[in-house]
């Protein structure tokens, strides 16, 4: 019997789907939905028996019956997990208290952290945390996630320095504490240059260096200079937090096993021995000797200043004798007669 051309029966073409009248929509559950739908098909299979479901997939009666009451065979997003989040947020009282003048203080002052505004409002009167502050800064939206991303970085890589206001360092021999910083050089003519300063604190000899900038990478070529030049062994060293001092530089130090100590923010005075011979640098040098253009013309000055300070300069501090005077004598009175 041959059936009407209207009603004729094809075969489908791959895998594509029946046309059903209507449209199956497609349920993409997570895997935790998945397993707790199995827990349901064995229980309806096994004549809705609990107990043997709970010994078979190994979960408390407890936590069955709760997806049990959930579950809804026409809705199988029913098994996913749900938020815990309460319905209805209780707003904080300081939000709504001091919301409005904190975010005018904040616009009008945008680099203020949340303890200067704290301290600021508090004088009005306010009775304020600074971490309430920083809460009403959040909720507000006026947090730069950017500077709060690299302060977060700062203080990460502040916790990992050894501070030298933490340590105790007997200076006796040579090499025991050395010193570095940098001097920003302004010379007539020329693009601002760097000079890399080291001070033996026991002896007073430096190592000085001309560089067209102030990088870790130059920080690093400096610390092979000096551990070349010192004509002893270098035990530790003391810097302070710029940032030529850090990455390549922090690195050529533990490579070196010379021990590295950072002062801490603000206190030129833990660096004072390095900090004073600029001073005299600056005085006896710069505005004394004549210096040809070029770093090679810095260094070539730099390296006959270097040579006038260790060997020639009376030093107050060393009973008015040169660094390497000072250097020599420390030497023989440590070698014992025959």
């Amino acid at each position: 019997m041959r059936m009407p051309k209207g009603n004729s029966l094809r075969k489908p073409e791959g895998k594509k789907n029946l046309t059903l009248g209507f449209r199956i929509p497609a349920i993409n559950l997570s895997r935790e939905a998945k397993v707790r739908l199995k827990w349901m098909d064995y229980y309806h299979q096994h004549g809705k028996k609990a107990s043997l479901t709970c010994r078979y997939f190994g979960i408390s009666r407890k936590t069955f019956y709760k997806w049990l009451k959930r579950y809804n065979p026409h809705f199988l997003q029913s098994l996913e997990s749900q938020s815990k989040k309460p319905k209805k947020n209780r707003t904080s009282q300081k939000l709504l208290e001091y919301g409005v003048q904190i975010k005018s203080i904040r616009e009008k002052q945008p680099t203020w952290s949340k303890y200067k505004i704290g301290a600021f409002v508090r004088d009005l009167g306010a009775e304020i945390s600074d971490s309430s502050v920083g809460y009403v800064l959040k909720k507000r939206g006026l947090i730069d996630k950017n500077i709060s991303k690299r302060r977060k970085i700062q203080r990460k890589r502040n916790r990992l320095k050894i501070r030298i206001k933490d340590v105790e360092i007997e200076i006796k021999s040579p090499g025991d504490l050395i010193q570095i910083d940098t001097k920003e050089v302004n010379i007539p003519g020329e693009h601002k240059r760097i000079q890399f300063t080291a001070i033996d604190c026991f002896s007073r000899k430096r190592v000085l260096r001309g560089y067209g900038r102030k990088s870790a990478y130059c920080a690093e070529l400096f610390l092979k200079e000096i551990i070349q030049d010192f004509p002893f062994a270098i035990k530790t060293i003391l810097t302070d937090n710029g940032s030529e001092f850090m990455a390549e530089f922090d690195e050529a130090c533990k490579n070196k096993k010379i021990t590295h100590y950072w002062t801490t923010p603000d206190s030129p005075n833990q660096n004072a021995y390095v900090e004073s011979s600029h001073r005299i640098d600056q005085k006896e040098f710069y505005e004394v000797y004549s210096i040809s253009p070029g770093i090679k013309g810095l260094n070539q000055a730099l390296a006959k200043w270097e040579v006038e300070y260790n060997q020639i300069r009376p030093h107050g501090s060393l009973g008015f004798i040169s660094p390497d005077k000072f250097l020599k004598i420390h030497k023989s009175q440590k070698v014992l007669p025959m």
